[in-house]
């Protein structure tokens, strides 16, 4: 099954509306037109890929949706997930007209700033084997490796158009000191690449050929933390979450941002004869107030779930949870309204021209 993932009311500037020049440093984007912005910005960058509003509304209070404007218009943004401990490089996009004038160097300076800033050990992102440029634009950077290997994340390729492997490259702020190089191994080899990083070495530097690139590995000086995803038994079980969530909303997740809470926050799942049944999901967020993704289930009483969900938040010593929902879904909001939340915000035009409500529950131990 494909995902939808037409987003209504988004037009992307034609090249000739969109300004040359930046009039603003790097910012974080709150209010609902600016999210609107980064999401143009998105669809032209991914295409059906692209994250909805909503969930970069989620990402923007969960962790930090940064900007760059020219002249009022969100030409460039980047997607920042926190964790606990660890924050995560979600995305960057930047318009077409406005690449190759050092916006993306802006945005992730201003991220690993804002990472240290709020006391993250580590910042990683995603990409893939055969990526050269993105590859080198991290390992080109003081500090950043790749520290795992993940094959085929999001499911069989081909579902939902994010199949194949990813490489884990990750930054830790901590005393660095630069590892001796011990091999190299050709991109293109996912074998080899595989055998490396699962030996305990970590790649350090890109070397660019003629026509292919090849991966400089080392012994890593000190104890990886990067956590691999582990709640989703199979790579098909992130397919059958999906199927589920898409059950329960009209514009569901990514598989991207569902493995980027699986690896950033918390994640439990209930299992039955036949399976995956539901789920639930929670990011800490950086102002004591838990993000809460679902709870998503086949079964009738998904309560247990959200509990799950509002305990972790507990004990990641949060005073409070929250969740969203359209306006136009009545069932979500009467679920939420039924255990203790209340609408405190709301983003105007974010759901296919429709307000986007905030739903906040002061959790009873803060």
């Amino acid at each position: 099954m494909m995902r939808n993932k037409k987003i209504s009311g988004i037009k992307t500037p034609a090249q000739d509306e969109l300004p040359e020049t930046m009039d603003a440093f790097p910012k974080q984007i709150l209010s609902a037109q600016d999210i609107m912005g980064a999401s143009r910005v998105e669809a032209q960058a991914f295409g059906d890929k692209a994250e909805t509003p909503q969930t970069l509304y989620v990402i923007s209070r969960a962790g930090e949706l940064l900007s760059i404007k020219s002249r009022g218009i969100v030409v460039a943004s980047k997607a920042v997930i926190y964790g606990a401990d660890r924050a995560m490089s979600a995305s960057t996009s930047v318009y077409e007209q406005n690449r190759g004038k050092g916006y993306g160097t802006r945005l992730a300076s201003l991220m690993e700033d804002n990472a240290r800033a709020h006391g993250m050990k580590e910042i990683f992102a995603l990409v893939n084997p055969q990526n050269g440029p993105q590859l080198s634009s991290y390992l080109n950077k003081s500090g950043w490796q790749i520290t795992g290997y993940l094959p085929n994340l999001y499911g069989r390729e081909g579902d939902y158009g994010f199949g194949g492997d990813k490489l884990i490259v990750s930054k830790r702020f901590a005393e660095y000191s630069e590892p001796r190089q011990d091999s190299i191994v050709d991109a293109t080899d996912t074998k080899a690449l595989k055998r490396e990083i699962e030996s305990g070495k970590i790649g350090v530097r890109v070397i660019r050929g003629e026509k292919d690139f090849k991966i400089a590995f080392a012994h890593d000086p000190i104890e990886k933390t990067t956590r691999k995803p582990r709640v989703f038994k199979t790579n098909d079980e992130v397919v059958r979450a999906l199927a589920i969530e898409a059950k329960h909303i009209q514009s569901p997740s990514s598989p991207f941002f569902l493995r980027s809470m699986e690896m950033t926050g918390f994640m439990a799942v209930q299992r039955g004869e036949d399976g995956l049944s539901g789920f639930v999901a929670a990011l800490c967020g950086t102002e004591k107030d838990a993000y809460v993704h679902g709870p998503f289930t086949d079964d009738l009483d998904p309560k247990n779930l959200l509990l799950k969900a509002e305990k972790q938040a507990e004990n990641w010593g949060a005073h409070s949870t929250w969740s969203v929902a359209p306006v136009y879904d009545k069932t979500r909001i009467a679920f939420l309204k039924s255990s203790g939340y209340e609408v405190t915000d709301k983003a105007q035009g974010l759901c296919d021209g429709k307000d986007l409500l905030r739903l906040s529950k002061r959790l009873e131990d803060a």
